[in-house]
């Protein structure tokens, strides 16, 4: 890990894909509470989803206001959907576990795809 921090450091930017999608399954239940998140390189739970910033709570929709909730999947209807985006922060580079709740009924389905970590010179 000291390895590719010192990568991610001395990048002048860095990147890494997230993407989960979902059959009623959500991420964030109607009060905030987390349903899925990832862990960041030194073990902090992230508050955010790809294409929205650190602390927002949000998806990238959620973010620029173009789903109801925070995310698409917060719908948690029978539905196909998707919540994507890519992690641009950093300090909480590179992702190192995803965390998923909420798919233990037979009809609940989710898909995750983590992407590999992109630096820049």
């Amino acid at each position: 890990m000291d390895q590719v921090r010192a990568v991610v450091d001395q990048s002048s930017l860095c990147k890494q894909l997230i993407k989960y999608e979902c059959h009623h399954s959500h991420i964030w239940d109607s009060n905030g509470t987390p349903f899925a998140w990832w862990v960041t390189w030194d073990g902090r739970q992230a508050d955010y989803w790809g294409g929205a910033s650190p602390g927002s709570g949000k998806c990238a929709c959620g973010q620029t206001g173009t789903c109801s909730r925070r995310c698409n999947c917060d719908a948690n209807d029978y539905t196909w959907r998707e919540d994507s985006g890519f992690l641009s922060h950093k300090n909480d580079l590179p992702v190192t576990q995803l965390r998923f709740g909420d798919a233990g009924d037979a009809r609940e389905e989710g898909y995750y795809t983590l992407g590999k970590l992109i630096c820049y010179p």
